[in-house]
């Protein structure tokens, strides 16, 4: 990747905080103020524009465990395909699966949905998602994905749950394509 020196002025304290987090995490002023400035330009501009907002693990699993199964499965549907397209085509510009599996990356790596890997083979996609939402935000999540899938790909797709986890196969090919 081609690089560009740029410099910007930054209130002293303000750059002794970023050179201390830096060192903490045992990288270079240079590398700390890169993965902000990336996330900024991949993340942090597009959230608030779509009403999201940040919570805790603790917060969303008490949630999620307050309602019967069958409701959560509903609700992620509907966010699947209300809320979730229009976000897909903001972020991405269109709706196809590797626009998908790009906002996927992205919402696992900034907005906290777990650890989240693609394999492809041929034609075919396998999508594994780690997370720390127990066996009822498996439920939500594939409801959600699913639903998408489905609805906005053309595609259905069936996940399969584990406790922390999920995973399912789509077709890199969408009816669209």
């Amino acid at each position: 990747m081609k690089t560009r020196t740029t410099s910007i002025r930054l209130p002293e304290d303000l750059d002794e905080a970023v050179r201390k987090n830096a060192a903490n995490q045992h990288v270079s002023f240079n590398e700390l103020v890169n993965r902000v400035l990336t996330k900024y330009a991949e993340w942090d501009t597009h959230p608030e524009q779509f009403g999201m907002l940040a919570t805790t693990r603790e917060g969303l699993m008490s949630l999620i465990d307050a309602i019967p199964e069958d409701e959560l499965k509903r609700i992620s549907e509907s966010f699947a395909t209300s809320t979730t397209g229009e976000l897909l085509n903001f972020w991405e510009g269109k709706s196809d699966v590797r626009s998908f599996i790009s906002f996927l990356g992205l919402y696992s790596k900034y907005g906290g949905l777990g650890e989240f890997s693609v394999e492809e083979h041929d034609s075919l996609v396998t999508i594994h998602l780690h997370h720390q939402l127990g066996l009822k935000g498996s439920v939500v999540i594939a409801g959600w994905l699913g639903a998408f899938c489905e609805r906005i790909l053309g595609q259905e797709v069936q996940f399969s749950k584990g406790i922390n986890s999920l995973w399912g196969k789509l077709s890199s090919k969408t009816e669209k394509d």
